[in-house]
């Protein structure tokens, strides 16, 4: 029979084979002699009737040369029959398959560091009680697996499937099996293995075109999800990695959800591999590494470490890998400190987030992928938000689970909008107040001139995809084309409120940033919190509203002293990142006369928010009165809009104080002496005391 019907029956082969090596009398006359090389040609032929090898796949999946095969072969015998890998057990095997080796060379000891970086991964090294040499086990899992029991992957703290093919094993290896093991070059296998470097001078990366014998891109799209033109670097990664000879460092760096980790996806699917990310965050240790490896080993899969935000020495874990031919990194800083240090090639490649938004392409193709409502509802998503691939990708998965749960099946504006609030996952929360809005702009009750800025202002952020990207403004505005704004006016005219009818408008989020807290005495701690907070903000795209920016943007003042220096140096970089934001960054000041024109020019709107006027008074005092509250016929809005200059959110707090009377009365009524008993008591809190004469006609009723 030229091929197995199962995996057992391979390894009853296996064990015959090692009996007639290890005890060639005893096996003698139980089964034609064959040697390793047939056991391994029935196998790879077993393999195109779809008859899955453990043994195979894995020395295909850690490359393994033929000697370092034999090595495992005998390994896996030893522990199937309950023996110990000795040296002179080694030798046996060794001299028994010389004539396959092609080579006269003595068997290396177990003692050496075994041909390739996989052995500390499949083998444990144990000395005998002299000391004298050593004995080699197969690790406990691996062994498990060659067995033929095929676990799923284990949970290991730091490593993440981002790519697993829902059957691990169900890959095309018959044909990589065909080729690995019917058609090598036995010489360039078995050349003198004592001599060479034993570090691992081939890839699967090197020696192809990737323009021509790659792996269709097509097909990697099915598997994967769609990777934009202007963003798809493997290729050109592959292509560096096959030039450049020795051990290299690939660093790709870019923003969160730019497509990192989906470039290194397709660049471990076109050699038919998984992808696991290792977070350097959590690894601790050697052995906690060489688990996640053992995964990668079983589960065929590429493994890249993702870099923590803060700067990191690589040289320890560099110097786990001393084997590993190219390690790839992932980050989000542009380029890694002491590359020079770390003996290896480092190629650093970049992804720019400004090449991603322009991609129009990617969010067609990623917004086609989800069944919507109406198309007018996904239109409207993509002129809105400026959200990179990752950021999205979430909010139409979580989108989609909204429609489902509600039996609609299709994606509407109400599950977008929950879903954009709902993968909020940013730390704003450290810095700054999350504001509930609550307001709409009928609510707002402002100067005409006012209300027409703030509403233009709104219609710019929905329109801003049409004007920048599809009619071209982009390319004459590299960089800017954020909202920044300053709302100049008094306490309690309503410059919170405008800001909370903004974010219900867009439906974004809305966070107000009290700057006395960010402001730090230490020398660039305020800056390292305001980048912080620009940084979490671009995540969900939320509207920053910076309170009380007297306490930082007052006059820029002359450096007389050497703090001076350093508070401008503060005030110049929160305009630079206002520039760079892509969202909406408000600054909300009493004084504007405070801040110099140098700074006015940096921002896009300054809309004011004066005191109201008696007609607007009068329109505050009725529209903040709720429909539910009983309302006195008596009570003269006239009167009040006129008698009293006081600001909106004095009327609200004497009009919530006045129903608090009401409450307690017998008969619950919002009355006129309610009313003025209320902003009485608003006054008095800002040091103001009313006399009967300010009550006008209504003095007889104090």
């Amino acid at each position: 029979m030229n091929k197995y019907q199962s995996y057992r029956e391979f390894l009853n082969d296996l064990i015959l084979w090692g009996d007639r090596i290890c005890a060639p009398l005893a096996s003698s006359g139980k089964e034609p002699k064959a040697d390793f090389s047939d056991l391994i040609k029935k196998a790879a032929a077993s393999a195109d009737c779809g008859i899955f090898s453990p043994f195979l796949f894995l020395a295909l999946s850690a490359r393994l040369e033929w000697p370092e095969m034999l090595l495992l072969a005998a390994g896996l015998y030893t522990g199937l029959t309950s023996k110990i890998l000795t040296p002179d057990i080694w030798q046996l095997f060794w001299a028994g398959e010389k004539d396959s080796l092609q080579n006269e060379t003595k068997a290396p000891s177990l003692q050496q560091e075994l041909f390739h970086s996989s052995a500390p991964l499949l083998y444990e090294r144990e000395w005998d009680k002299n000391a004298s040499d050593i004995h080699l086990r197969i690790v406990p899992r691996i062994f498990l697996f060659l067995k033929g029991i095929l676990a799923e992957p284990i949970h290991i703290p730091g490593l993440n499937w981002y790519f697993l093919k829902e059957d691990s094993f169900n890959r095309n290896w018959q044909e990589q099996t065909n080729d690995d093991f019917h058609g090598r070059n036995r010489q360039r296998q078995t050349d003198d293995f004592h001599g060479r470097n034993r570090r691992r001078q081939t890839n699967d990366f090197q020696g192809r075109n990737w323009q021509e014998q790659g792996e269709d891109y097509g097909q990697l799209e099915n598997s994967l999800p769609y990777l934009g033109k202007h963003i798809r670097l493997w290729e050109k990664i592959a292509s560096r990695i096959s030039e450049i000879p020795g051990p290299k460092l690939v660093y790709l760096n870019g923003p969160a959800g730019s497509g990192r980790k989906l470039n290194y996806a397709y660049l471990a699917a076109s050699s038919g591999k998984n992808l696991a990310v290792i977070s350097l965050e959590q690894l601790e240790s050697q052995s906690q590494l060489q688990d996640i490896q053992t995964e990668c080993l079983l589960n065929h899969a590429m493994f890249v470490f993702e870099l923590p935000e803060e700067a990191t020495d690589l040289s320890l874990l560099l110097s786990w890998l001393p084997e590993e031919e190219t390690v790839f990194l992932l980050g989000e800083k542009t380029n890694l400190a002491k590359s020079s240090a770390y003996r290896r090639q480092y190629l650093p490649f970049t992804i720019h987030s400004q090449d991603i938004l322009q991609d129009k392409e990617l969010y067609e193709q990623l917004t086609l992928s989800y069944q919507w409502e109406q198309d007018n509802v996904r239109a409207d998503f993509l002129g809105r938000y400026n959200f990179l691939p990752g950021r999205m990708r979430e909010i139409l998965e979580l989108a989609k689970s909204y429609s489902l749960s509600t039996g609609i099946g299709a994606i509407t504006g109400e599950h977008l909008k929950q879903a954009v609030l709902g993968v909020s996952t940013h730390s704003l929360d450290r810095y700054a107040k999350k504001i509930r809005g609550v307001y709409q702009m009928e609510d707002l009750i402002l100067p005409d001139l006012s209300k027409q800025k703030l509403f233009h202002i709104i219609n710019r952020v929905r329109n801003r995809k049409l004007v920048y990207e599809e009619w071209g403004f982009l390319e004459k505005s590299a960089y800017g084309n954020g909202v920044s704004m300053i709302f100049a006016g008094p306490p309690g005219t309503g410059k919170t409120m405008a800001a909370q009818v903004m974010a219900g408008e867009l439906d974004m989020e809305l966070y107000r940033v009290e700057l006395p807290a960010v402001v730090d005495k230490y020398i660039g701690e305020t800056e390292k919190k305001l980048n912080r907070i620009f940084g979490e903000a671009e995540k969900t795209m939320a509207i920053l509203f910076f309170d009380e920016a007297d306490a930082l943007f007052s006059k820029r003042t002359e450096i007389k002293e050497s703090n001076d220096k350093y508070s401008n140096m503060e005030i110049a970089f929160l305009l630079q990142k206002m520039e760079e934001y892509e969202g909406i960054s408000i600054l909300a000041t009493n004084y504007l006369q405070n801040f110099d024109g140098a700074f006015r020019r940096r921002v896009s709107d300054i809309i004011d928010f004066p005191l109201p006027g008696p007609s607007m008074r009068q329109q505050m005092w009725q529209s903040m009165i709720p429909a539910k509250l009983p309302v006195s016929e008596e009570v003269d809005f006239r009167f009040l809009g006129e008698q009293f200059e006081v600001s909106g959110s004095a009327i609200k707090n004497s009009l919530i104080y006045a129903g608090f009377l009401a409450a307690e009365a017998a008969e619950p009524l919002l009355t006129m002496e309610r009313i003025l008993k209320g902003l009485s008591h608003e006054l008095e809190k800002s040091g103001k005391k009313l006399s009967r004469k300010d009550y006008g006609e209504y003095g007889h009723l104090f």
